[in-house]
């Protein structure tokens, strides 16, 4: 091993906050772990033929995409209406805080007693 290896494993372990001798155990047992490797005919692992086989897409009843369009259409314009109802209940509800808080002098009030 070279200097420069060395100090690269010692870069690796210290960022991933092992100790210095964990991992050089792992490296020693990792070296006796390497088995010998057959060599491979590329050849015969490239013979293999591949079949695809595609499905026929059938005429869609329009009929069928026009009424879910439809459907969906109504269901958006509900949901978007709903929503709608929603934000405007939102408003009128700040408007009547906005009256209690500033027309029956409640701000006032509630100043002068943390005085």
């Amino acid at each position: 091993m070279n200097a420069q290896s060395i100090a690269n494993q010692k870069a690796v372990s210290s960022a991933l906050g092992l100790p210095q001798d964990t991992a050089e155990e792992d490296k020693s047992s990792s070296e006796d772990e390497w088995e010998e490797m057959v060599p491979v005919d590329i050849d015969e692992s490239n013979a293999k033929d591949v079949q695809v086989t595609l499905k026929e897409k059938g005429e869609k009843d329009w009929w069928a995409i026009y009424l879910r369009q439809e459907v969906n259409k109504c269901v958006r314009e509900n949901w978007e209406n709903a929503h709608k109802v929603n934000i405007l209940c939102y408003i009128g509800h700040l408007q009547y805080l906005r009256k209690v808080a500033l027309e029956e002098n409640l701000v006032p009030s509630l100043m002068l007693t943390t005085v």
